[in-house]
């Protein structure tokens, strides 16, 4: 009878005790079906002892006679948009993109009118670019973006194990928080009296740069012995710092961003958007 659509919810208290009995709550692992029918169609066609984990992702079930068949949806089959501008931090979602091999289209936003209206505010309301969405689902920031892409695309190998993202989300928040605070205020100038410095996230910029180098020293990745998410999102700030001279020349960085610029996908970035301005 054809493909029908089971969209999984997040978990909310109670909503499993209104729609399921006790059979399908241990199935269902916190993640009930938006909808009554879904779950009466789940006891009454696919018997208990058939039934896979649920885990929160969409499925396609169809409905053939007495057999309900689930089919988890690949994340290709749901349409990714990408908003950016060439002349923005959109150049980091733009390599993770490519790293990952997804398919996506992209919407180039103009600074101004173009990226306040009410359609784009709609999709990020600071009406700043960049943002993705996939199918129904929005993810702003860049930081969020590259993290998300790295899940959701996980045969592309960019996030490590959960046990092992210590650094890994260590890293992504340190540069996303304490090393753009603190280059952005030394850029506009901004200076923080000694004893006022503890009221700063960062504390002081030599104290971040210090750390950041640290991090990249040893000549590999930064969260690890492999290329990960949290290398396109901390080496797209060290490689703007370097190029732009807002971060310090310091041999480390430029070793690192060195090592870096010669993957293939940052090599198709700069034919997408041409290079950095």
């Amino acid at each position: 009878m054809g493909w029908k659509r089971l969209a999984l919810a997040q978990p909310r208290p109670g909503n499993l005790d209104a729609l399921a009995g006790n059979n399908l709550k241990e199935q269902l692992l916190g993640f009930p079906l938006r909808r009554p029918f879904s779950i009466r169609a789940l006891n009454r066609y696919y018997p208990r002892h058939e039934r896979k984990r649920l885990h929160g992702s969409p499925l396609l079930v169809r409905l053939s006679g007495s057999a309900l068949e689930p089919k988890e949806i690949h994340p290709m089959a749901t349409e990714l948009v990408f908003y950016t501008n060439p002349r923005s931090r959109g150049r980091m979602v733009r390599w993770m993109l490519e790293e990952v091999g997804a398919d996506y289209r992209t919407e180039v936003l103009q600074y101004g009118p173009e990226m306040k209206s009410p359609e784009y505010l709609a999709i990020n309301p600071m009406g700043k670019v960049p943002a993705i969405r996939h199918g129904e689902l929005v993810v702003t920031e860049c930081a969020a973006i590259c993290a998300y892409l790295a899940d959701a695309f996980p045969k592309a190998g960019l996030a490590p194990p959960l046990a092992d993202r210590g650094d890994y989300y260590r890293w992504l928040f340190f540069a996303a928080g304490p090393l753009e605070a603190a280059i952005t205020n030394r850029t506009l100038g901004v200076e923080t009296p000694p004893e006022r410095e503890a009221m700063l996230g960062y504390g002081t910029l030599a104290r971040v740069v210090d750390v950041l180098e640290s991090a990249v020293a040893d000549g590999g990745f930064i969260a690890g012995e492999r290329f990960s998410a949290a290398d396109v999102y901390v080496g797209s700030h060290i490689g703007w710092g370097v190029a732009m001279k807002t971060l310090e020349q310091r041999p480390a960085f430029v070793d690192y961003w060195g090592r870096l610029s010669q993957r293939e996908a940052l090599a198709r970035v700069e034919q997408l958007d041409g290079p950095v301005q």
